[in-house]
């Protein structure tokens, strides 16, 4: 059987069942393997789903992307598939199923499933049932026949409920027609941009709103504890590290007792090192290299002595000599630096109440181009581009789709304006080319089997959180648990 694996490991048929196994459970089911928990996230008409089963469930979902995206899974993306809700979701889902499939009395006769389970091509050798590859599909995935059979049992029930819930459903052509003039249509647009450069020289802040920003924004300006030390070193070289390390360990112990480093040095041929004050996290170059100095000096007070510290080829003794506190400067003494940081924190302020003000003026009849060159602004255009979050020659911003969708010609402004690249954009939609009448007929039949797809899945959504709501309203669901507890 290892011998299989090995030679099989990448080939279609280890993937296809793989990925099958992966999808059925995915879908609908939870695990019966391992022990369950009396640690409940939820009850369903008096049937337990466990920590133990969300956990199966979150490593399955967590194995189904990493067999869909091998190396191009980094954290980032598994972190924004956020797995865990849909693992969660899931589980609850398939416990909705089966309690709406026992209200209905839905059943899967024994026939059905044989039928279901001979027919599947992964389990088949030329268009025949191979009892072999069955037996390694349940040894792969440690299930018996029967936890196989029923996980398929449940999803023949679940289909048959899907079946109900989306038959149904019905689509217009208009609907077919707007789904494809979403995937095709193009757009041109006229845009104007306002920057903080443009609305800069608007800025002339008084004194007292110097202050007052100097005050509610003290951190930026406050300068750092600063202190002053002096230190003895003494290097491993000729004398040996250990040598070394225990003339600075006897130093250490009598100038703790004496307090008294110029003494000391002086007895012993050493010469002391004094430093400017500087800023713990702007150590003197010298010092850089002192393993743990900041978290040594950190907790170091005037005067006090500190352990012996190392650069890996000598040793170090410091002494605090002087501290100064943090404080916040003076206006008077940073007015320059305080002046441009309030003119940068407005520019943008501004920028936005200078583009929404504009786009008053457009929303009411008057003129882009008489606006634009009232303001100095220039009036550019994308040329036609497919609506998406990236516009050409502005850039990109994860607003852009939903506005460029809403842009119509009853409706040629955007409702605000969009930031992109720090710069205000008012766009105005000029022109929608002219779809291809004959490619849309040709592509029509895709387009209405994409179009039912999406209408099935969001039937079987609502049927789900209707339900799902109606049922804790009615106390057969309880939670115990969120997604944001597991």
């Amino acid at each position: 059987m290892l011998k299989f694996f090995r030679e099989h490991a990448r080939g279609w048929f280890m993937i296809a069942v793989i990925g099958i196994i992966i999808i059925v459970f995915v879908l609908y089911f939870g695990s019966s393997r391992g022990s369950r928990t009396a640690n409940a996230i939820a009850i369903v008409d008096k049937k337990v789903i466990s920590d133990a089963e969300f956990h199966d469930e979150y490593e399955k979902l967590i194995d189904m992307a990493r067999l869909r995206l091998g190396a191009k899974l980094t954290p980032e993306i598994l972190k924004k598939m956020d797995l865990k809700r849909k693992a969660y979701n899931d589980l609850l889902n398939r416990y909705i199923i089966a309690a709406k499939a026992a209200d209905l009395n839905i059943q899967v006769s024994d026939e059905e499933l044989r039928n279901m389970i001979m027919s599947t091509p992964v389990l088949q050798t030329n268009g025949v049932f191979d009892e072999r590859k069955y037996q390694q599909l349940l040894r792969y995935n440690k299930l018996t026949a029967e936890d196989f059979e029923n996980l398929q049992r449940f999803d023949l029930i679940a289909n048959k409920i899907e079946t109900i819930v989306r038959e149904g459903i019905k689509i217009s052509n208009q609907e077919v027609y707007d789904l494809y003039a979403l995937q095709n249509q193009k757009i041109n647009v006229n845009f104007v941009q306002i920057s903080g450069k443009d609305v800069r020289k608007k800025i002339a802040p008084t004194q007292t709103e110097l202050e007052d920003y100097l005050k509610r924004n003290s951190n930026l300006f406050r300068v750092a504890e600063q202190i002053k030390i002096k230190y003895l070193s003494f290097a491993g070289g000729n004398k040996g590290s250990q040598t070394a390390h225990a003339e600075a360990k006897k130093a250490r112990d009598v100038i703790y007792q004496e307090n008294n480093m110029e003494d000391y040095a002086k007895r012993n041929n050493l010469t002391v090192h004094y430093t400017d004050f500087f800023p713990i996290k702007k150590l003197p170059s010298e010092l850089v290299s002192v393993k743990n100095i900041a978290e040594e000096l950190i907790d170091m007070g005037e005067k006090d002595v500190s352990r012996v510290l190392t650069t890996g080829n000598g040793y170090y003794l410091l002494q605090i000599v002087d501290k100064k506190a943090s404080y916040v400067p003076k206006l008077n003494t940073i007015e320059n630096e305080v002046r441009n940081r309030f003119i940068e924190s407005e520019t943008q302020i501004l920028a936005e109440k200078e583009a929404l003000s504009i786009l008053e003026k457009l929303k009411s009849g008057e003129s882009l181009d008489k606006i634009s060159k009232e303001n100095g602004l220039k009036v550019n255009e994308t040329g036609f581009f497919q609506p998406g979050n990236t516009i050409p020659k502005l850039g990109s911003s994860e607003n852009a789709a939903e506005i460029l969708f809403q842009l119509s010609t009853g409706k040629p402004f955007a409702e605000k304006p969009i930031l992109i690249n720090n710069t205000y954009v008012i766009l105005k939609l000029k022109d929608i080319n002219k779809l291809d009448e004959k490619d849309f007929e040709a592509k029509k039949s895709m387009y209405q089997k994409i179009l039912i797809s999406i209408k099935r899945e969001e039937a079987m959504q609502t049927w789900l959180e209707g339900n799902k709501e109606a049922m804790i309203k009615g106390k057969r669901i309880k939670i115990k648990k969120q997604v944001e507890d597991l």
